[in-house]
């Protein structure tokens, strides 16, 4: 997954404006203002991994960020391709659970096999099997909690559609809640409704510049080992958010 560039974690006199970014059309200025309650437009360097789009945004470029927003969409064929060394890591944390590292190990085979040849319902199923390997309901949207760059941050994930989409907030002093998890799946939802459109545009931009590269590079597909976004939920955070549904 991307990072913050050091340049917004840190104050900077002249910071680099980057280069436009169809993943930052996932969301909208009213949506993210809606949800942070000021504005949140100034969009931060990232490094993807490769064939997914990544957008984070936070207050400005001229201060150090205490809040940011999150978005990443790729389709679910790209996902294929870089999921093993994840799927590898999640045999290791259910190495007694017999039945799920059945389901995991038969998920490695297929990713090792033929991934091109996995349907869009057996990719999200390999997306949700390894999600409930980190203690996730497969749920079509997963709620769960990591960080931007060094913010605690609240996220929602989905599989659907050939298409995997995750969006998320994240700000100092953060805590799991159920208020938080509702406000990811707001952004989830609407980052969703907009995620094919964006990765059509994606891809055409890609063929543009691969028509115009004089230098040979890897082909669109290709296995990497850069890894591809997936949700390893902070144990403790979500339990948070566990005991807190459980109260109310």
């Amino acid at each position: 997954m991307g990072t913050l560039e050091p340049s917004i974690t840190q104050s900077s006199a002249e910071p680099t404006k980057p280069p436009p970014n169809n993943a930052c059309k996932l969301l909208t200025a009213e949506e993210r203002e809606d949800l942070m309650g000021i504005s949140m437009n100034a969009e931060a360097p990232v490094r993807p991994a490769n064939g997914t789009q990544e957008c984070v945004w936070t207050r400005s470029r001229y201060e150090s960020a205490q809040a940011a927003i999150k978005v990443i969409a790729l389709d679910g064929s790209t996902w294929a391709l870089q999921a093993r060394p994840q799927i590898a890591r999640a045999l290791g944390v259910q190495a007694g659970n017999r039945s799920l590292v059945n389901k995991l190990e038969q998920a490695l085979a297929d990713l090792s096999n033929a991934p091109t040849e996995l349907s869009d319902e057996r990719i999200c199923e390999i997306y949700f099997l390894y999600s409930e390997a980190y203690g996730l309901q497969p749920t079509e949207e997963l709620a769960f909690y990591g960080s931007i760059g060094a913010i605690p941050a609240v996220f929602a994930a989905s599989c659907e559609g050939g298409r995997v989409v995750m969006a998320g907030f994240g700000e100092y002093g953060l805590r799991g809640s159920i208020a938080a998890n509702h406000a990811a799946a707001r952004l989830l939802d609407a980052a969703t409704g907009r995620a094919a459109e964006v990765l059509r545009e994606a891809d055409a931009d890609a063929d543009d510049e691969g028509t115009t590269d004089d230098e040979g590079t890897a082909e669109d597909g290709e296995a990497t080992d850069d890894e591809s976004p997936s949700p390893e939920p902070s144990t403790d955070e979500a339990d948070e958010a566990d005991a807190e549904d459980e109260d109310s």
